[in-house]
C-alpha cells in the first residue's frame, strides 16, 4: 500500500508521508492475518508431486478436516485449493502471441490510456452511482490483474492489485489496499496466502457498502430521503475517455453562441413593458445568455437608462 514509486505521496517529505499513510489506513479494515492452517496447507500442497487425481484427494482431505475446525475463512480457503491446485499439476507449453494495430499517420490517437486509468474512471462512474442515492461515506473496489514485465527475474509474470475509491471535501481518492503475485505454477503456491487475505478484504468491505446502500434504499422506499449535499459538485466535472468537444455551455455564457436569435425590437418592447425586470430575467424570457442581452441592450441605445431598470446579472 501506497507505494512510494506508484503513489501521489512521493512528493511529499516523509512526515507528511506517515501521516497520510496513518489515515488511509484507519478508513478500511485490514486484511485477515493468513491462518496457521492455510500456511501449513499451501506450503504442503506446493512441495508435493503427485498427478492430478492424488492431489484432488489430498485438497478433499483438507476440506474435510477444515469442517470439523468451523472457521469460515478457512473453509473458503479450503475449496478455493480444491479447484486450483489440481489444475497447477498440469503443465501446458505456453504460446506466446502478439498482436498489433496498424493507423494511417492521419488517424493516430493520442496514445494508450493505461489499464489504471480507466480503473479509476470506472470507480468513479460507480461511485457517483452510490452518492447519486444518498449513501453516506459511499466507497466503491475493484481488482485489476496486469502483466508486469518488471518482476519477470522473480518469475512472475502478472500481479494482482486491489483499490478502493471514496471522497473527501469534495475530493475523489483511489487508495491502493494491496498487491500480489498471481499463482501459475504449483511452486508459487506460497503466494496464495497473501492473496486470498487481500480478496478476502476486498469482500468484507464490499459487504459493508452493500449493507449501506441496502439501508438507503430501503429508507428511501419509505419516503424517508433525506436532504443532503451532492459531494460530486464540488469534485469538478467526471472525467471521460472521450475526446474533449468544445463546450457549447461556455458559449451560451459569453453570448457567442445564441446572440444572433436576439431579436432587438423584441427586446425593446420587453424592456419597455417592464422596467424593473433584471438581465437575468430578460434572458431567461429569450432564451439566451446573460452576456448576449448586456451587449444588445447597448446596440438598441438603452445603455445610458440601465441604472434604472436594470440589475447587472442580478440572480
Amino acid at each position: 500500500m501506497l507505494s512510494t514509486s506508484d503513489s501521489v505521496t512521493k512528493y511529499m517529505p516523509q512526515s507528511t508521508r506517515v501521516l497520510v499513510k496513518n489515515e488511509l489506513n484507519r478508513l478500511y479494515s485490514a486484511a485477515p492475518v493468513p491462518s496457521t492452517n492455510l500456511l501449513v496447507w499451501t506450503n504442503t500442497l506446493r512441495t508435493l508431486r503427485v498427478g492430478w487425481m492424488e492431489m484432488k484427494k489430498k485438497c478433499n482431505e483438507i476440506i474435510t478436516d477444515t469442517i470439523k475446525i468451523k472457521d469460515t475463512n478457512d473453509l473458503i480457503a479450503s475449496f478455493i485449493l480444491f479447484e486450483l491446485v489440481p489444475r497447477l499439476t498440469k503443465e501446458v507449453d505456453a504460446d506466446e502471441t502478439a498482436t498489433c494495430e496498424v493507423k494511417p499517420p492521419s488517424k493516430v490517437g493520442r496514445g494508450d490510456i493505461s489499464d489504471f486509468v480507466k480503473l479509476g474512471i470506472e470507480m468513479r462512474h460507480m461511485l457517483d452511482e452510490i452518492l447519486s442515492i444518498g449513501v453516506d461515506d459511499a466507497s466503491v473496489l475493484d481488482i485489476l490483474v496486469e502483466d508486469n514485465f518488471f518482476i519477470k527475474k522473480s518469475g512472475n509474470r502478472k500481479r494482482v492489485s486491489t483499490y478502493a475509491m471514496n471522497t473527501k471535501s469534495g475530493i475523489f481518492r483511489m487508495i491502493q489496499l494491496g498487491e500480489y503475485n498471481v499463482i501459475e505454477k504449483l511452486s508459487e503456491l506460497g503466494h496464495f496466502p497473501a492473496l486470498f487475505t487481500g480478496l478476502m478484504q476486498v469482500k468484507n468491505i464490499a459487504l459493508d457498502i452493500a449493507r449501506a446502500i441496502e439501508k438507503t434504499e430501503r429508507e428511501n422506499s419509505r419516503g424517508k430521503k433525506r436532504e443532503r449535499v451532492d459531494k460530486r459538485k464540488s469534485a469538478g466535472s467526471i472525467p471521460t475517455l472521450k475526446k474533449l468537444r468544445p463546450n457549447a455551455s461556455l458559449e451560451d455564457e459569453d453570448g457567442r453562441g445564441r446572440s444572433s436569435q436576439i431579436n432587438d425590437d423584441e427586446l425593446k418592447e420587453l424592456v419597455e413593458s417592464n422596467s424593473s425586470q433584471t438581465i437575468h430575467e430578460l434572458a431567461k424570457q429569450m432564451g439566451v445568455s446573460k452576456g448576449a442581452i448586456s451587449r444588445h441592450i447597448e446596440i438598441i441605445g438603452k445603455i445610458k437608462k440601465l441604472d434604472q431598470w436594470v440589475l447587472p446579472y442580478a440572480g
